[in-house]
């Protein structure tokens, strides 16, 4: 017995689609909006409140890693591969953040 069911997921949204208007849209305006909602709201949110403080920045770390893991709720799989991913990306935009030479939304 398989330890998870196979999920099959529609994508009749590109049916007929142009390659360019996948690429666009896989690789660039779907990532620009989960970095704008997973990593500037949540972690901006979080140092707007709690004043950017050593508790804001683990918390909007944790949340926005959580947060990103859940939105990718396929499988188990999928779930916690998107927390770590989400972790690794949510330190990457907190540490760009502390930088203020580079801007951590790009």
């Amino acid at each position: 017995m398989p330890l998870s069911k196979e999920i099959v997921i529609e994508n009749d949204f590109l049916e007929g689609k142009s390659l360019i208007y996948i690429f666009l849209t896989t690789v660039i305006i779907i990532p620009f909006i989960e970095t704008l909602l997973f990593q500037f709201i949540i972690i901006e949110g979080y140092f707007i409140i709690l004043r950017k403080n050593n508790k804001a920045i683990i918390l909007a770390i944790l949340t926005s890693s959580i947060v990103f893991g859940l939105s990718h709720s396929y499988s188990l799989n999928y779930i916690l591969l998107g927390l770590i991913i989400g972790f690794y990306l949510s330190l990457i935009y907190v540490l760009a953040k502390l930088r203020k030479d580079i801007s951590p939304f790009f």
